[in-house]
C-alpha cells in the first residue's frame, strides 16, 4: 500500500511540475 501511495504522489508531483512548466511557457 505504501509503495503505491508513494508512486501516486510522485505522479501527482510530476503532473504539477509539467503543469507549472506549461503555464510558464504560455
Amino acid at each position: 500500500m505504501s509503495a503505491a501511495g508513494s508512486q501516486n504522489s510522485d505522479k501527482s508531483k510530476a503532473l504539477d511540475l509539467a503543469t507549472s512548466q506549461i503555464e510558464h511557457q504560455f
